[in-house]
């Protein structure tokens, strides 16, 4: 059932089709740590998928979470912060899960065919909280920091500091334009000209 879906979501984008052909010859694995749950993905140069029962040596492995397999699949960046392990190689990996992203499947929906609706549904609202938070710790860790060596430290400049800056460095950058205008003016007129 999950291969049919991609295959028609596929059908659906050239683009990403091109990428997964681009993958023919590798293969992916998925899987869920700590349940028997696992996904081979095989690409085919027609950009379609396969998903045979087992591989035995895929080119890369992920492995993780519910939760955590769920925000790869919508933000293939993540693979590199540690949310998932991975095994083999990383660039079949990113490409792989950078296509999944494309696609813009339900994962939500798909994994509540294997866990049910509610912990489907309570696993994608963890991971949108999750992710939320995520970015709103972030955002104020990035202030504070830039507050602390703006304010505390004096180590940066503040903002108005900064419009300062940038209005007098374009007051000289408009008077050195002036005075090369003039001295060309100047030569122009010099009698050894």
């Amino acid at each position: 059932m999950l291969e049919i879906l991609i295959n028609q979501a596929l059908a659906l984008d050239e683009v990403a089709q091109q990428s997964m052909a681009k993958l023919a010859g590798k293969t992916l694995l998925i899987q869920i740590e700590g349940t028997p749950l696992k996904w081979y993905f095989a690409p085919q140069i027609d950009g379609f998928l396969q998903m045979p029962q087992t591989v035995d040596y895929p080119d890369a492995v992920v492995s993780g979470m519910p939760f955590s397999l769920l925000r790869l699949l919508s933000e293939p960046t993540l693979l590199t912060t540690g949310i998932a392990t991975l095994s083999g190689e990383m660039k079949v990996a990113q490409s792989f899960m950078t296509v999944f992203a494309q696609l813009q499947i339900d994962w939500e929906e798909q994994f509540s065919h294997i866990v049910g609706d509610v912990a489907a549904h309570q696993m994608g609202n963890f991971t949108r909280n999750a992710q939320q938070y995520t970015q709103q710790t972030v955002q104020t860790w990035q202030q504070n920091i830039v507050e602390y060596l703006q304010e505390e430290n004096r180590f940066l400049p503040t903002q108005p500091e900064l419009e300062l800056f940038y209005n007098e460095v374009d007051t000289v950058r408009s008077d050195v334009a002036r005075l090369e205008k003039r001295l060309e003016r100047l030569l122009m007129k010099s009698p050894t000209h």
